[in-house]
């Protein structure tokens, strides 16, 4: 019956393809009958199906009893340690019915003797390398299904996989990638970097009102004063006190604390010293830990909490003393910084005009060492980079790099310096890669190439078809048990 599947395998069939195939095969199963006994419970609608908690619940059942029939020890413990859950059963439920309600779009169809002829070539029918029909009518009542149905499930699955083939199967486009991919993962480069430094331009003009004021409307954001906070505190450490005595003192001070007693008060009659934070805030919070500063941000004004464990192990007790919202400030109160920061602006865009005048003359004389002669520009060379080093180098960089060609000068780029490079391969070199590990990366990047494709195609069906989930029934772990 798989026997279609494992021909498809050897014209590269992406894994994924097969445990979305194979799976919703083996969890299939529901009869009509049984749906329509379901009330309007459904998970999701995708195009006209619906999808039930019961249909995921048996499907699961299904896997499981699945691979206790194959040897494994199969359970709820060992299938969430392979990444295997309900939820991953309901999307695989959800893909199998985009991909069948297509085929039947596309009007997809094997004829009745090739589904006879699958069944019948079965291994698990099959005995003495006959076909068993003892064996096969015991298959069918163990899964409560009828012949008819049987046949059906085969034919979605042959059409399903004839239709993914055809999408996955001797893509031109995706052999180019995984050659081009190739070639680069043998391949180091040396890349030659002419520096201009920050500010080389300089930028001495002032806004106009209007200039500024415009600037400020479309850059307001970036000028909000955050929400900032004043506060007491009392920390009560539980160095030299044994655990009984320090939650006799923790209790008491709760107890002062339900009794009214003021943070002043508290501290002078355990002997803790009392400490005043103004104008903090999450953004420029460094003082203290996540959770004390958590605490502060939602405390709410002139209430003193109840004492509360911090990270170090020690408690607090604190009091909000005043609340300053989150504004944007009017811009004549911070004219001066928006000034500064209009000029900061113009002059990096100016410039950037600058070097990009430089690397289309360096693109035109083809040589740019010279022009960085030309202009004073550092130069310096990077070495032997892999076609992955993005996160030594940069993506930017390393990507161009790789898509360029010898002595190519390939890019512009901001540094994080507040200047700019520009960029050229000075050197190609290959070396050799043992023969297995060119296979592993090669098998590696077909997978995630058709890994990649497959996801598209699902996205494209789910658009086509559409998907609807269930407003009235929230999908949590517990409605799909």
């Amino acid at each position: 019956m798989l026997r279609a599947t494992r021909k498809l395998a050897d014209y590269k069939i992406v894994k994924l393809l097969l445990v979305v195939i194979i799976l919703a095969f083996m969890l299939t199963g529901v009869s009509a009958g049984f749906m329509a006994d379901f009330n309007d419970n459904y998970l999701v609608k995708v195009g006209k199906e619906k999808i039930y908690p019961q249909q995921i619940q048996q499907k699961y059942a299904r896997l499981v009893q699945s691979l206790q029939d194959r040897g494994m020890e199969a359970d709820e413990q060992m299938l969430a340690s392979m990444g295997i859950s309900r939820q991953q059963i309901l999307q695989v439920a959800v893909q199998d019915s985009l991909l069948k309600q297509e085929v039947k779009k596309l009007g997809l169809s094997v004829g009745d003797d090739k589904i006879a002829s699958e069944i019948a070539k079965s291994p698990t029918f099959l005995s003495a390398g006959q076909f068993d029909k003892e064996k096969f009518q015991q298959f069918l009542y163990q899964n409560s299904m009828r012949e008819n149905k049987y046949r059906e499930h085969v034919r979605d699955e042959i059409t399903t996989t004839m239709l993914m083939a055809a999408l996955l199967n001797n893509n031109p486009y995706s052999n180019k990638i995984v050659e081009r991919q190739m070639a680069a993962y043998a391949e180091r480069r040396d890349i030659i970097v002419a520096t201009i430094p920050t500010g080389v331009k300089k930028f001495n003009k002032l806004p106009t009102d209007k200039e500024l004021e415009d600037f400020y409307f479309e850059n307001s954001f970036s000028f909000e004063r955050p929400e900032t906070r004043d506060f007491r505190y009392i920390v009560l450490k539980p160095e030299d006190r044994d655990a009984a005595k320090l939650y006799e003192i923790r209790t008491a001070i709760d107890d002062e604390i339900a009794g009214g007693s003021t943070l002043i008060e508290i501290a002078e009659k355990h002997g803790l010293k009392l400490q005043t934070e103004k104008d903090f805030s999450m953004e420029s919070s460094t003082k203290f830990s996540h959770k004390f500063a958590d605490k502060v941000s939602a405390s709410p004004e002139n209430e003193i909490t109840y004492l509360d464990e911090d990270e170090d192990g020690s408690y607090y007790a604190l009091k909000v003393l005043s609340i300053d919202e989150a504004r944007v400030p009017p811009l004549e109160e911070i004219r001066t910084e928006v000034v500064k920061a209009w000029k900061e602006e113009k002059s990096l865009e100016q410039n950037r005009i600058y070097a990009s005048e430089i690397y289309n003359e360096a693109r035109a004389t083809g040589n740019l060492v010279k022009v960085a002669e030309k202009y004073n520009m550092k130069l310096s060379t990077i070495k032997n980079v892999a076609h992955d080093d993005y996160a030594e180098h940069g993506f930017v960089l390393v990507n161009g790099a790789f898509n360029a060609r010898n002595g190519e000068i390939f890019g512009v780029f901001d540094n994080d310096k507040g200047g700019f490079d520009i960029a050229a391969v000075k050197d190609i070199k290959s070396q050799e890669i043992p023969e297995q590990e060119k296979a592993q990366y090669k098998q590696a990047l077909e997978q995630s190439l058709e890994i990649e494709k497959f996801e598209q195609y699902m996205a494209y069906l789910q658009e086509k078809h559409g998907i609807i989930e269930n407003p009235n029934l929230e999908t949590t772990p517990q409605t799909l048990e």
